[in-house]
């Protein structure tokens, strides 16, 4: 089996230190994913990853990083749909849509696909924003929950993006929150 870990979208204490130990127990690849963070704050990260690593990297922004660190690949999503280069790609879809037009990827993350949620008249937790626009482009109507990161290295907006979620939320009329979580453990 072949482990595949995506860092935190925040900055875990020590997190250098985890990721080398990861590689060392035998990670096969980890996705360095840090949306809301800047170019010398992920370099700085890279820097503190043992070197022997560096070809088991995807880099998810910044992709003048995987040149420049000779890293394993690159990441597209939706922040970052188009890469030129020569290092190989992995992919996030978010709809079955998306993987018709999938080609020359080693691997693709498929992720909500079904919206399936409202017939049942179910809560959507919700942790991201590129989320939040799929389900508002959607014809239901759907109650969520905002999904607040608490720092521990799981999911949920970013608290610090809280007034830019909630003007997001305010486009879409077939969006009602109903409630704000977070977890703790």
């Amino acid at each position: 089996m072949r482990i595949i870990v995506i860092t935190p979208s925040d900055f875990v204490v020590d997190e250098a230190l985890k990721i080398n130990r990861l590689f060392e127990c035998g990670l096969y690849r980890l996705h360095l994913r840090k949306p809301d963070s800047g170019l010398g704050e992920v370099e700085a990260l890279l820097q503190n990853i043992d070197s022997q690593y560096y070809s088991k990297i995807r880099i998810h922004d910044y992709f003048e990083l995987a040149e420049k660190y000779s890293l394993g690949g690159v990441h597209l999503n939706r922040r970052n749909a188009l890469y030129e280069g020569n290092l190989s790609k992995t992919r996030s879809c978010h709809t079955l849509e998306e993987l018709r037009y999938i080609e020359d990827y080693e691997y693709v993350f498929l992720s909500p696909v079904f919206n399936s949620i409202s017939k049942y008249d179910l809560i959507v937790g919700i942790g991201s924003i590129e989320f939040l626009k799929e389900i508002g482009n959607k014809k239901d109507n759907f109650k969520i929950h905002i999904e607040i990161g608490s720092g521990m290295g799981r999911t949920g907006i970013n608290p610090k993006r809280i007034d830019e979620y909630l003007e997001e939320t305010a486009k879409y009329s077939n969006i009602i929150i109903d409630g704000i979580y977070t977890h703790f453990s």
